[in-house]
């Protein structure tokens, strides 16, 4: 079951979990009547046209976009521009983080690769003796 709306707040970086969109980034930039999350995701939905989205259908996540919630404290309008950066500096976060597992799997890989030609040698050098 989803939060309740009052968990969420402006700037809040959620994660699409239903629909055609889910795992899909957004940021929180309002919220809309009906029990509704205002999302942007600074290339088809911005802050002038937001998605729509009901708060049990997206994931939470500890991270802020510090600019827009700045803005929805003062009550200025979020600025597409600095949203834009944001997304790019969180893409670049992510693929970073991505790099890193795949470093991981590779390094983890190659350990069970040494384990395993390790395992295999004595019952090659069996069967080269039995030849």
């Amino acid at each position: 079951m989803g939060k309740p709306l009052n968990e969420y707040r402006v700037g809040q970086v959620v994660i699409s979990k239903r629909g055609k969109d889910a795992g899909h980034t957004y940021v929180i930039v309002g919220f809309l009547g009906g029990g509704r999350l205002a999302l942007a995701d600074a290339k088809k939905f911005n802050v002038d046209r937001p998605k729509a989205k009901n708060p049990k259908h997206v994931r939470g996540t500890p991270h802020v976009a510090a600019k827009a919630a700045e803005c929805a404290a003062s009550q200025k309008n979020i600025d597409h521009g600095e949203l834009c950066r944001f997304f790019a500096l969180l893409k670049e976060a992510l693929n970073v983080r991505e790099a890193l597992n795949v470093e991981d799997v590779l390094n983890d890989g190659l350990d069970k690769m040494d384990w395993l030609n390790k395992k295999a040698l004595p019952d090659e050098s069996r069967d080269g003796e039995a030849g």
